[in-house]
């Protein structure tokens, strides 16, 4: 999996451009994705640890993608950008999860910079501290304690903030307040 690859399925290239701006300004490489076909051949060919998952396009084609990341076992994390209703928006993330999806929260259309770079460092930071976690607990049941040798390379990056699959969060983006579609 390529955590620092975000896979967005947006229909509308204008909004899609934009998302691929903000998330090259967080030092992450978007993947844009227009129509279905192409969101399976970019997922397969990428791996990505992101997918920004536009839910304003056709039914089948909801259902279709949902299905075909469950089917595939997708490891990565899921946005959901939209602007239904929000009952609607819950249940379908509910529904992801109860199908095993890693669900990585809701965006509302119109999404502003601000929103979406706050939930990728949040998701960034808590995949950073479960791979730190992990880490030291492989780390204890290989070497017994934490300070042992081969401990510490694991645990410098998780106190430093980096983090072991190689994401780095650049902030202070201009222009934040500006809306996107």
């Amino acid at each position: 999996m390529n955590k620092d690859h975000i896979l967005i399925m947006e229909y509308d290239g204008r909004v899609s451009r934009v998302l691929c701006r903000i998330i090259s300004r967080l030092g992450l490489e978007p993947v844009p994705a227009g129509d279905y076909a192409s969101f399976k051949a970019l997922y397969d060919e990428h791996q990505p640890g992101f997918i920004l998952l536009s839910l304003d396009s056709p039914k089948d084609n909801r259902s279709d993608l949902c299905r075909y990341l469950v089917e595939s076992q997708s490891p990565a994390t899921i946005i959901l950008l939209s602007n239904m209703d929000e009952d609607k928006l819950r249940g379908f993330e509910r529904t992801g999860r109860s199908a095993g999806l890693n669900m990585g929260g809701i965006l509302r259309k119109p999404v502003d910079k601000t929103s979406l770079q706050s939930k990728l460092e949040q998701l960034i930071r808590q995949d950073r501290e479960t791979n730190c976690n992990k880490s030291n607990i492989s780390s204890r049941n290989n070497h017994g304690t934490d300070d042992s040798p081969g401990s510490g390379v694991e645990s410098d990056l998780c106190k430093s903030g980096q983090t072991l699959s190689g994401i780095s969060v650049v902030t202070g983006m201009a222009d934040r307040n500006r809306m996107i579609a």
